[in-house]
């Protein structure tokens, strides 16, 4: 609030008293006047054409003009459109930002912005994070072409991968070579699909060993898992059936993550392969499951203490398979009541969400009442949202 009001006198003097004056009434230091100017930065993605913050300063008054450009922070975020976005406005754009990490967003047509992801090789030693929305598969390979050949990506951190469509990499060599040059990435998200048949020069080769990540998110996992080993990761999301439960287990046993969460959309009927599975991550804290009355066996498995699986689990999120409604909730109840009480087996259970479309009944929603009132966390809606 201190931040606000300081900018709207400033505001407030530029408009009325011009330039000239502003420089003689400004008592504020470079530094906190460039602080109110970040605070003053819109939540949303910026682009070239935004009207807001940081261009809007540059129309203020000269001193306003001034100090934005000697802040370099307010211009190391930019989201590029294409085919729409002037390349003349982004790379002026991204010059005042110096030599600052950069966080960039491409969007739309890749293949019309071919120059831009060329110049992705003047800013590879700057890049923080990368975010690629593309439209089509021929985008997706066009775009993770380009970002292949750069020699290095020193300071990659995070990379994301996601359309509005179901869209397939076709070379997956692409995606595996961008794991090659950016040694420190830390998470990738891809919500796209990596076909089983997708050519891969490590289809016959060790998979690829990569230390520093630590978030794997993917749609689909069948053209992912058998080429990589991942010994640093902590967070992991498979969000589509589609993966083999052998590879999951040959991926978990060569990488021997310390994993901490795990989105988990298991198989449509549980195998023993899945249950090692589990035990191959003995760390997790965080399991968010989804599940339907065909594979309960799950919850059968973590209210039995002679099972070993999960010890350290302490938060426990299920969601219905879409619309299907969960019928045995007596399991669930008793598997929450037995991961509740003390034991040498495994760790207290302190929190339980329940995402599903249909309301509980009186029971289940009595016996969780009384669950809450132990001192579980409980919580229960119709979305991810509701439970967060």
């Amino acid at each position: 609030m201190a931040n606000a009001s300081l900018l709207r006198c400033s505001w407030s003097s530029a408009m009325t008293d011009g330039a000239g004056d502003m420089v003689e009434k400004t008592r504020l230091p470079l530094e906190l006047q460039s602080e109110i100017f970040l605070c003053c930065l819109p939540s949303q993605e910026l682009t070239v054409k935004t009207r807001g913050p940081p261009i809007l300063f540059l129309r203020v008054s000269r001193l306003w003009r001034d100090i934005a450009l000697a802040t370099p922070k307010l211009w190391a975020h930019l989201s590029i459109a294409f085919p729409r976005h002037s390349l003349d406005l982004c790379e002026s754009w991204i010059k005042r930002a110096q030599h600052l990490p950069l966080s960039l967003t491409l969007r739309g047509d890749l293949v019309l912005g071919d120059r831009a992801l060329e110049l992705l090789d003047d800013w590879a030693q700057q890049l923080h994070h990368l975010s690629l929305d593309v439209g089509t598969s021929r985008d997706a390979d066009w775009s993770l072409r380009y970002i292949s050949m750069v020699e290095d990506l020193p300071c990659l951190k995070t990379l994301s991968i996601s359309s509005s469509d179901e869209i397939y990499f076709y070379d997956a060599d692409n995606w595996l070579e961008i794991l090659d040059v950016a040694p420190e990435l830390v998470q990738l998200n891809m919500q796209i699909v990596i076909p089983e048949q997708s050519r891969t020069r490590l289809a016959s080769s060790e998979p690829l060993v990569h230390e520093s990540l630590e978030r794997l998110q993917v749609a689909y996992a069948k053209g992912v898992l058998q080429h990589i080993t991942l010994s640093g990761l902590k967070e992991l999301s498979l969000q589509f059936i589609d993966f083999d439960p052998e590879r999951l287990k040959a991926f978990l046993t060569r990488s021997s993550p310390t994993l901490v969460y795990w989105d988990l959309n298991p198989p449509l009927q549980w195998s023993p392969v899945m249950t090692d599975c589990l035990r191959l991550v003995p760390s997790l804290v965080h399991l968010f499951l989804r599940i339907g009355d065909h594979n309960m066996n799950i919850i059968t498995l973590l209210a039995t203490s002679s099972a070993n699986i999960l010890p350290n689990l302490c938060h426990l999120t299920l969601q219905s398979y879409f619309t299907t409604r969960i019928e045995d909730v007596d399991s669930i109840i008793r598997m929450l009541s037995v991961r509740r009480l003390a034991s040498p087996h495994f760790r207290k259970l302190e929190s339980f969400r329940l995402i599903d479309q249909y309301p509980l009944n009186s029971d289940f929603a009595a016996a969780l009442g009384k669950l809450a009132e132990d001192g579980m966390n409980i919580r229960v809606g119709k979305s991810r949202q509701d439970v967060e």
